[in-house]
């Protein structure tokens, strides 16, 4: 999947279950195109994460 900086991502968590939308968008930190994994932040979590992009959900699209 194609994610940019700034970008806002759900994430699957367990066997096909993705993160519940209040709670599980991250906003992409780094996601180099020829690497396999993408550096997140949590909305109330501190620090930042690391996935692999196989398992974002789908990016969020704010309407407005």
């Amino acid at each position: 999947m194609n994610v940019e900086v700034g970008d806002k991502i759900r994430m699957i968590v367990y066997n096909g279950i993705v993160e519940d939308i209040g709670e599980g968008v991250y906003l992409v930190l780094e996601a180099p195109e020829d690497e396999e994994w993408v550096k997140v932040k949590h909305p109330r979590i501190g620090g930042y994460f690391i996935f692999k992009k196989e398992r974002i959900a789908e990016v969020v699209r704010e309407s407005g």
